[in-house]
């Protein structure tokens, strides 16, 4: 389990309602609740707001750390992925976890964004015995429902090369990689493993296919009101740089810079 520097209190709401308290004050928010939307499924060991301490995800313990230090109150709203572009006026939120500039085209000028907590790998998984496959080898791959594809598959899924599989079973899609139904999964390499050892299948089976592009993406939050948290954040992530690494390598998350 990984540890915070304080402590923290969870306080039953839909089992997604944490008040956390003690640290230095942040006199704007101290006397209310932030709302927080996040995914409505979890993404383990990344991110999972579910409230259970013996299976903390690195996001939340990141957030919950800042929270006590800072002396605000976060609630977490899940939300489903399929809206995400409507989070913000559909559900009444202040902030979004996890965020990327590059995944708002449409509203990246209005919001604010602060600096990566972490960073997301965007590569492919595969069995150890189609390490080797090249790009053009694959014809089937498999990812969540409602995820982007990386960018380097694009071109094959619009020309119909490459059939894209989806899924909101993350278990369910590690089943269709080990039956040999997809031939990669476009997700991050320790929330695979992590899931697939869940299921009983043999961790260390699972790879990086060595012939496809790897790239990374950085986790933030973002909101389109309160400018002042996000720059208290960064402050917490530049302060805390080692902290934050520890949690990651523990968690045996890889991924570094965008």
């Amino acid at each position: 389990m990984l540890g915070c520097f304080a402590w923290g209190r969870y306080v039953g709401s839909l089992g997604l309602f944490f008040l956390f308290l003690s640290g230095a004050a942040l006199a704007d928010h101290s006397d209310r609740v932030l709302r927080i939307g996040v995914e409505d499924h979890a993404f383990y060991p990344l991110f999972s707001f579910t409230g259970d301490e013996q299976k903390k995800s690195v996001l939340e313990t990141i957030l919950e750390c800042f929270a006590e230090q800072y002396d605000v109150t976060f609630e977490y709203v899940p939300l489903p992925i399929t809206r995400f572009k409507h989070w913000y006026e559909k559900d009444h939120i202040d902030f979004r976890v996890p965020d990327n500039p590059l995944w708002n085209s449409e509203q990246s000028e209005s919001l604010k964004f602060s600096e990566p907590m972490m960073y997301l790998s965007q590569s492919t998984v595969v069995l150890a015995e189609n390490q080797h496959l090249r790009l053009q080898q694959f014809e089937r791959l498999g990812t969540l429902y409602g995820f982007t594809p990386s960018q380097h598959w694009q071109s094959r899924i619009e020309s119909g090369e490459l059939e894209l599989v989806t899924d909101s079973s993350i278990k369910l899609l590690i089943r269709l990689l080990y039956s040999g139904v997809v031939q990669g999964l476009d997700l991050d390499i320790a929330v695979v493993r992590h899931y697939a050892e869940e299921l009983g299948y043999n961790p260390e089976q699972l790879v990086l296919a060595d012939g496809i592009q790897q790239s990374t993406i950085g986790y933030r939050m973002s909101t389109l009101k309160h400018p002042a948290l996000l720059k208290q954040l960064n402050e917490f992530i530049a302060t805390h740089e080692h902290k934050i690494q520890s949690w990651l390598d523990a968690k045996g998350i890889n991924a570094v810079g965008e």
